[in-house]
């Protein structure tokens, strides 16, 4: 692996604080400490066949000081692919891939970087299931109903659950999709969204409205979620108080606009957006979070999505195609839009990426072991800052 001054920062600030306290680790172990739920639980309703699993490991809270400590390192990293990372790719500083069967996508982690959820269509499932799995990627388990389409999961705070977007409600058989052979997706409109605990049982219906409901993002505090609905007619971004369910429409523009994500500090939403008939031209705009002062920061004809702030709040990552319609690639821009900056140079599908808290990890799922099967998996990299 090669070594970042960032890493070298964590090892010398982990070393000095072990000597100074060295009870903190231990005190901090019994602090994070959580019972694992039983691998292969299910959830509200009977799930069906579930994504093999790998072999457990012992489970280890996650903490930057536990990456320094002797014989800690392999436990609470996945496999390491470091054969993977491009000669150009600076700022992978190592990878490790978390997933090796199905068709994965939109992983996220939870608040301290323990767990990951995401979405899998894996060997034998007609569509995409919600999961949850340990840092490391063993303990898979699926934690939707098992039925109708799941989309857009996200961790609430202090591990309470999750919520994410379901058409299990909905009687009959969902309609086929369309295959044009171009980047789309399904705003099917039996879609809503429902908060689960951490089995899986679901606890609410967060939302109840004809038309598209999904997209569903946590604010850093736990109390806001950002959405995307049809309610209105057109397709937009809304901010819903998570504890009396009101809701505020952030994004009035025609044509799509959604994948939205609020600041670190809340004060910023980050969303993509189209300007066009068919959501084919998506852009990455910022607002500020009462949906004032909203800005375009690219302006080209490719695909731009999944944008996600960089934990320094001066900063977002997305994907798009810009450079190759046919090959999608991580960059980074400014929050005014200027220092355009390519991450990533796989041959094939980069996207969905997401920073742990501290930014230390980059999450995203990547087709780069196989891109003739057009599978695509999560990766976990050690990302070091390009501006430093």
């Amino acid at each position: 692996m090669r070594t970042t001054r960032l890493h070298r920062c964590v090892l010398l600030s982990a070393l000095i604080l072990t000597a100074a306290a060295p009870s903190l680790s231990t005190a901090q172990d019994k602090t994070e400490e959580a019972k694992r739920p039983a691998v292969g639980e299910k959830a509200q309703e009977a799930p069906e066949t579930q994504q093999p699993e790998t072999p457990q490991q012992p489970q280890i809270p996650f903490s930057l000081l536990r990456l320094t400590e002797p014989g800690r390192r392999a436990e609470l990293r996945g496999m390491e692919v470091n054969h993977l990372i491009r000669e150009e790719e600076k700022t992978l500083a190592s990878l490790e891939r978390l997933t090796y069967e199905g068709d994965n996508g939109e992983a996220y982690f939870d608040q301290v970087g323990r767990r990951v959820i995401w979405q899998s269509k894996a060997p034998g499932q007609e569509y995409d299931r919600i999961y949850i799995m340990d840092r490391d990627g063993s303990g898979k388990r699926m934690v939707s109903t098992g039925k109708g389409r799941t989309t857009c999961s996200f961790f609430l705070k202090n591990e309470r659950g999750f919520i994410y977007a379901s058409t299990h409600l909905r009687e009959g058989p969902p309609p086929e999709p369309k295959k044009t052979g171009g980047y789309e997706w399904e705003f099917d409109d039996a879609y809503d969204i429902f908060m689960a605990d951490m089995e899986g049982k679901i606890t609410r219906r967060l939302t109840d409205t004809p038309g598209y409901d999904a997209e569903g993002t946590i604010s850093p505090s736990g109390k806001l979620m950002l959405f995307t609905s049809q309610r209105d007619g057109d397709l937009d971004v809304y901010r819903m108080r998570l504890g009396n369910g009101d809701v505020t429409r952030i994004t009035s523009s025609p044509g799509y606009d959604g994948g939205a994500f609020f600041s670190p500090d809340e004060t910023m939403i980050v969303y993509r957006g189209s300007r066009t008939a068919d959501y084919k031209d998506l852009q990455i705009f910022v607002c500020d979070a009462e949906g004032r002062n909203h800005k375009q920061l690219t302006n080209n004809e490719a695909v731009n999505f999944a944008p996600y702030f960089h934990p320094d709040g001066n900063r977002i990552i997305f994907s798009s195609n810009m450079d190759d319609p046919r090959n999608f690639e991580l960059y980074m821009i400014n929050v005014d839009g200027t220092g355009l900056t390519r991450l990533t140079y796989s041959e094939g599908f980069d996207g969905f990426p997401y920073f742990s808290d501290d930014g230390q990890f980059l999450l995203f799922c990547s087709n780069r072991a196989d891109p003739e099967s057009r599978d695509t998996h999560v990766f976990v990299a050690v990302f070091d800052p390009y501006w430093y």
